[in-house]
């Protein structure tokens, strides 16, 4: 079943917690899943959250909320706009 917006940015949530790193991860397998993005582009978002992830649980708690946008990413600018493998 392909993509119901194929050409729809990925919007990923602020890393600023493990739990949307953990959403991110889904986004970005369902995305991969339904053919929005390269096997390149989902092993580099991949790898940087699990670069994220460590740095997230050593961060201090600090009682403050980070105040960040979500990271959005267009298939459009991949490589010529190609999205497949």
């Amino acid at each position: 079943m392909p993509a119901p917006f194929p050409d729809a940015p990925l919007q990923l949530p602020d890393l600023a917690d493990r739990g949307n790193i953990q959403n991110a991860i889904g986004q970005v397998l369902n995305a991969f899943g339904a053919s929005r993005l390269s096997r390149r582009s989902a092993r580099l978002f991949l790898y940087a959250l699990q670069v994220a992830s460590p740095n997230i649980q050593r961060a201090p708690a600090t009682g403050k909320k980070f105040a960040g946008e979500s990271t959005t990413w267009s298939p459009a600018r991949q490589s010529g706009g190609k999205t497949g493998n």
